[in-house]
C-alpha cells in the first residue's frame, strides 16, 4: 500500500532541494555499525535487530537557527585516527555522481534523505525488507542512487590526509578545493599548457597555482553585490602587485660550492635591481617596473636556461637601461628596444607585454611612497582590469612575473596588510564563490579539520563569519535553497558555537559517544575535558613529566631532612628548585609546590623568603 504523502507548500527553487538527514554505515573501513544524524529536526534510529527504521521529526531545535542561507550544521569529533575523515569519504562517496559506488549494490548502509520537503530512505542491497515506522511518511526510494552537489575543502595539505577522497579531477557536481587537489590540478594544467620555451619546472607550476589562485580570489572581490552585504567580514580594499623576487632569493641562496657547480659567476650586486634615480627618496612608478622587469627576467632564468647566458641578458639589460634611460624617462620603450637589438629568447616579449599591462592598468600613489602598483576593488572596473592582466590562457606564461598581496589602506601598507587568518578565510570564500557561481550549486560543504591555520581569535568568529559569506551569498544572487555544512574540527572554540545536538564524537574504537555535556556556549575547559575526551587532563606531557619529576626532587629532600635533623639543603639546590616552582603557570599546584618547598628552608631562608614576600605586597600598596 502506498504511502499519502502530505504536500507542502515549495518554496522558489533555483534547483531541487536534497538534504541528507541521516546515515547509517554497517560496513566501510574502520566504521562499523555506526548511525550518524546530520539534521537536528529529525530523531531517527535503526534497530538492526528487528530490521526496523524508526523515525519521528524533533520540534525542539530552534527555527531558522542557522540563518536563512544553512538548513544545518554538523560538527564530528574524536582524536586523530577516530574516524572522523573516514565518515566524510564515505558520505561524500554516496552523494557525489559519478562515484565508482554510487549505487546500491556497491555501498552497505541507509540514507535518510529530504527532497523537496519529501523523506525518502535509500537502503542498500544487503539490508533487505526493512520496515519504517516514522511519525513521518517516509517513502523508501525504489532509484539507486542519491546525488547531492558538494564542496569539500581542507587546511591540511598532506598527501597521507584524505587520500581517497579523488583529488586530480572533479567528478560531477563535486567540488574538492582543498589546497592539495588544487595544486594538483592546476600543475596538470600547467605542463598540458607549457610549450617551448617554457620547461615543466616544479617552481613555475608552484608559481603557476599561486597566480591562478589570485585570479580566483580577485573574480571574487570584483563581484561587489556579495562584499557589500558582508557584516562580519572585510574583503581588502586594494591589490597590490609586487616585483616577484623568488629567482634572486634562490641564487642568494646557494652556497659557493653549489655556485660552483653550476658554472655561476656573479656577484650579488649583479643580481641587483638598477637604481634609476639615485636620489629619489621614495620609488617611482618607472623604478617599480623597473624592479618588475628585473626580478621577471632573473626568475625565468633561474629555471629554464643555462644560468651564466641568463646573467649575461640581465647585465646587458641593466647596461641598457643606464645608458638610454635619461633620454626615453620610460624603461618600457627601454625594454622594447633592447628586445629588438639582442635578438633576445621569446620570453622576454611576454614579459614586456604583461608589464605593458601592468603600466596600462594598474594605479600608484606619489604621495605614498609604497613599492608598488595597485588596483583598486571598489573601481567599477577592477574586474576587466583583473581578467586583462591574469589572461587564464596565458596565465602559466606571467606566473613568475609579479606577485600580488592585499591590503586595506594605501595610508599604511605594512600594517594593514591581511592577517594570515583573513588570507585563508580569503582563500576559502574565492573557493566557495567559484562553486556556487557554477551550474551545479553544492547543497553540502565538508570543511575538514576547520581550525587549520586560524588563530583562536580567528577561530571565535570561524562559524559567524562563514554563516555570513553563505548569507550575502544567497542574498546577492537570490539563491532560494539552504546549504548542509559537515565540520570536523579539534577546537573546542569552534565547538562552542555548535549545539550538542548537532555534534557527533567519536572515540578510539571508532565508535559514537553520548557521554559529552552541551557544547553550546560552553568554556574550552569543559569541551576538552568531555567533548575531545581529554581524560588524561589538559596539560603537556613533557610538562606532566617534569612537574612529576619536581615533585619527586622535593618529596626526596624532604625525606632527608626528616632523617637527619642536620641537613640542610644547599643555596643552589634550593635555588633551582625555586626557579623551577617559579616557572609553573597554575596558580593552585604552584602554591603546592611553594609550600613544600618552605619546608626545605632555613630560619635564615624563611626570614629572607617573609621579608620578600612583605617587602612586594607594601609595594603593591603603595601602587593603588
Amino acid at each position: 500500500m502506498d504511502i499519502i504523502v502530505p504536500k507542502i507548500k515549495k518554496k522558489s527553487n533555483n534547483q531541487m532541494t536534497t538534504k541528507l538527514c541521516y546515515a547509517y554505515i554497517k560496513k566501510y573501513k574502520c566504521l562499523e555499525d555506526i548511525e550518524l544524524c546530520f539534521d537536528a529536526r529529525y530523531n531517527i534510529k535503526y534497530d538492526k535487530t528487528k530490521n526496523t527504521l524508526i523515525g519521528e521529526k524533533v520540534f525542539r531545535f530552534p527555527e531558522n537557527f542557522w540563518g536563512d542561507s544553512v538548513s544545518s550544521v554538523t560538527c564530528l569529533l574524536g582524536n586523530n585516527g577516530a574516524g572522523k575523515s573516514t565518515i566524510v569519504s564515505f558520505i561524500l562517496n554516496a552523494l557525489v555522481e559519478g562515484s565508482p559506488w554510487n549505487s546500491k549494490g556497491s555501498f552497505s548502509g541507509i540514507l535518510v534523505y529530504e527532497k523537496n520537503d519529501d523523506l525518502y530512505a535509500w537502503v542498500s542491497n544487503d539490508i533487505t525488507e526493512i520496515e519504517p515506522k516514522f511519525s513521518y511518511p517516509l517513502n523508501i526510494t525504489p532509484c539507486n542512487k542519491i546525488s547531492i552537489p558538494c564542496f569539500y575543502y581542507s587546511g591540511h595539505f598532506s598527501s597521507y590526509i584524505n587520500s581517497d577522497i579523488r583529488t586530480t579531477a572533479e567528478l560531477a557536481g563535486f567540488y574538492n578545493a582543498s589546497d592539495y587537489a588544487e595544486i594538483l590540478l592546476s600543475a596538470e594544467n600547467y605542463y598540458n599548457a607549457a610549450k617551448m620555451p617554457m620547461s615543466e619546472s616544479l617552481y613555475d607550476a608552484l608559481h603557476c597555482y599561486v597566480l591562478q589562485n589570485a585570479h580566483k580570489i580577485c573574480r571574487m572581490l570584483a563581484d561587489k553585490n556579495v562584499s557589500d552585504k558582508l557584516r562580519k567580514f572585510v574583503f581588502p580594499k586594494y591589490v597590490l602587485i609586487q616585483p616577484n623576487r623568488s629567482g634572486e632569493y634562490q641564487l642568494k641562496s646557494m652556497t659557493p660550492a653549489r655556485r660552483k657547480e653550476r658554472g655561476l659567476d656573479c656577484s650579488d650586486q649583479e643580481l641587483e635591481t638598477l637604481k634609476l634615480d639615485e636620489n629619489a627618496f621614495f620609488p617611482t612608478r618607472e623604478q617599480i617596473l623597473a624592479d618588475i622587469i628585473h626580478h621577471a627576467i632573473l626568475n625565468l632564468i633561474v629555471e629554464r636556461y643555462d644560468l651564466n647566458l641568463g646573467i649575461d641578458i640581465l647585465v646587458g639589460w641593466k647596461v641598457y637601461l643606464q645608458e638610454n634611460y635619461r633620454s626615453t624617462k620610460s624603461v618600457l620603450k627601454n625594454f622594447g628596444n633592447f628586445i629588438i637589438e639582442r635578438k633576445s629568447l621569446e620570453y622576454l616579449e611576454y614579459i614586456r607585454i604583461e608589464v605593458d599591462k601592468i603600466n596600462t592598468h594598474a594605479e600608484f600613489n606619489d604621495n605614498q611612497g609604497n613599492e608598488c602598483l595597485y588596483l583598486d576593488t571598489l573601481d567599477c572596473k577592477f574586474g576587466e582590469k583583473i581578467e586583462k592582466i591574469l589572461d587564464k590562457k596565458k596565465i602559466y606564461l606571467v606566473a613568475r612575473i609579479f606577485d600580488f598581496s592585499y591590503c586595506q589602506s594605501l595610508e599604511y601598507v605594512s600594517s594593514s596588510m591581511l592577517s594570515s587568518g583573513e588570507l585563508e578565510f580569503l582563500n576559502l570564500f574565492s573557493r566557495l564563490y567559484k562553486a556556487f557561481t557554477s551550474e551545479n550549486i553544492p547543497q553540502m560543504i565538508f570543511l575538514d579539520e576547520a581550525e587549520i591555520g586560524f588563530h583562536p581569535e580567528w577561530q571565535l568568529k570561524y562559524v559567524e563569519v562563514i554563516l555570513d559569506f553563505l548569507n550575502a551569498f544567497r542574498e546577492a544572487k537570490n539563491l532560494a535553497n539552504p546549504v548542509q555544512i559537515v565540520i570536523t574540527t579539534h577546537s573546542p572554540i569552534i565547538l562552542s558555537d555548535i549545539p550538542k545536538c548537532c555534534t557527533m564524537c567519536l572515540t578510539k574504537d571508532h565508535t559514537i559517544t553520548d557521554e559529552q555535556k552541551e557544547t553550546f556556549g560552553n568554556n574550552v575547559f569543559e569541551l576538552y575535558r568531555h567533548s575531545f575526551l581529554m581524560t588524561n587532563g589538559l596539560v603537556g606531557k613533557f610538562a606532566q613529566e617534569k612537574i612529576r619529576n619536581f615533585n619527586y626532587d622535593i618529596d626526596s629532600e624532604i625525606e632527608k631532612k626528616e632523617g637527619d635533623c642536620n641537613y640542610s639543603i644547599s643555596d643552589e639546590k634550593m635555588l633551582n628548585l625555586q626557579i623551577q616552582v617559579d616557572m609553573i603557570g597554575d596558580v593552585g599546584l604552584k602554591k603546592y609546590l611553594q609550600d613544600k618547598l618552605l619546608c626545605l628552608k632555613s630560619k635564615e631562608q624563611l626570614i629572607a623568603y617573609y621579608e620578600e614576600k612583605i617587602k612586594e605586597l607594601k609595594g603593591r600598596n603603595e601602587q593603588n
